[in-house]
């Protein structure tokens, strides 16, 4: 059964939404993705297929439909500390947490995030530099290359920068279903 709703956003609901996640995002998909997240989210209590415990489960719960809904993990932290009236600190730690809880139903997700940092890489000085940002991406990608039987990737000095030999580069890459990426040729 579809149900459709209106939902009428005030100048003033756009207006803090626009303050709180900037000029650049898209707020129509924004917006169409929290309404989804949030219908969701009451369906679901209503149901009964989902009673959290308690706040913090369900902030985590929120986060977690929120994600499903086509959040994307980079526009998560933002969006959550809005949402939440959080530092972006402590709305990374929800993601994070969220990311955790619901680990096979998020994975995915994660996948999809991890893909994107792996094609940013950089090849120079016969490695890999790929910049892994603090949290749940850089726990993901160092889990998958522990468990090769490559090389460890060694942080570069600079940042969150880290170097990969180039099977375990290709390794990680195939873990998450990418093709092999060449070395680009000198």
């Amino acid at each position: 059964m579809d149900v459709t709703v209106t939902i009428a956003v005030s100048d003033d609901d756009v207006a803090r939404l626009r303050t709180s996640l900037g000029p650049t995002v898209d707020l129509d998909r924004i917006l169409g993705l929290l309404v989804r997240a949030g219908a969701t989210e009451l369906l679901t209590q209503a149901t009964g297929r989902v009673v959290p415990g308690g706040l913090r489960e369900a902030r985590l719960y929120r986060v977690y439909l929120l994600l499903e809904a086509g959040v994307t993990l980079g526009e998560a932290q933002a969006l959550v500390a809005a949402i939440f009236k959080e530092t972006p600190g402590r709305a990374r730690g929800f993601v994070e947490s969220a990311i955790a809880r619901y680990d096979v139903e998020l994975r995915a997700s994660v996948n999809a995030r991890v893909a994107e940092v792996l094609d940013a890489a950089i090849w120079t000085e016969e490695k890999w530099d790929v910049e892994l940002p603090l949290g749940f991406v850089r726990d993901r990608v160092l889990e998958i290359a522990g468990e090769t039987t490559f090389a460890d990737p060694n942080r570069a000095g600079r940042g969150s920068v880290y170097r990969f030999a180039d099977e375990t580069y290709q390794a990680v890459r195939a873990s998450v279903g990418l093709r092999a990426r060449p070395r680009p040729r000198r």
